[in-house]
């Protein structure tokens, strides 16, 4: 997840596009092998093993472009979630629209996961990724920390909240996303974010 450096006068909607998204529970082993984790945690209930394909599965649909992604984010997401983004706090459609600037301004690729952490309805991860302006590819890192909800049915498991905070140079221009409520609740995600990122980054 990279984000804007830079401060835009007006987001213009893209017009809806039909795009082909993965989604399935049954491909885990062969995300698996496109995307290793270097320190992984074993997932152990069925809710866990849901968690697990949900973070891999969103690298692969990243991975197709912004469109893809934004339709997995419907997947993943519900309307009521909240990305919580270097403290600044996100509704879906928030997100979504600095996304879509992101990934105007540069080509944005996910790389190696260092950590994923599974426990209950809890996720901590760690990984790599790759920004490319012009001919220059540069490295960041991502720590986020996610909580989910399995709803049961054809909504399936979902992100219900997460915070997450990158490692490289474009940690700026988040909050003209924000609305107003999200803007009363932010200062009180901002220590959460920093000791979240603290902990994953020790283990």
């Amino acid at each position: 997840m990279v984000f804007i450096t830079g401060i835009l006068s007006a987001i213009k909607p893209d017009e809806e596009k039909e795009v082909e998204i993965v989604n399935s529970y049954d491909n885990t082993d062969e995300l698996l092998k496109k995307f290793p984790v270097k320190n992984p945690t074993s997932a152990e209930t069925d809710l866990e093993k849901k968690i697990q394909n949900r973070l891999l599965t969103g690298f692969e649909n990243w991975n197709r472009g912004f469109e893809a992604w934004k339709a997995w984010g419907n997947i993943l997401y519900t309307e009521d979630s909240i990305y919580n983004v270097h403290g600044t706090r996100l509704t879906l459609a928030h997100y979504q629209a600095a996304m879509n600037i992101a990934l105007k301004q540069a080509d944005i690729k996910m790389g190696d996961f260092h950590n994923m952490i599974i426990n209950d309805n809890w996720t901590g991860i760690r990984y790599d990724f790759y920004t490319k302006v012009g001919d220059e590819y540069k490295l960041g890192m991502v720590t986020e920390f996610v909580n989910f909800k399995d709803y049961g049915g054809e909504l399936g498991t979902r992100v219900v909240e997460g915070w997450g905070s990158t490692k490289d140079e474009s940690s700026k221009g988040m909050a003209m996303f924000q609305g107003a409520e999200e803007k009363k609740l932010n200062k009180n995600n901002l220590n959460i974010c920093r000791i979240i990122k603290f902990l994953i980054q020790k283990i």
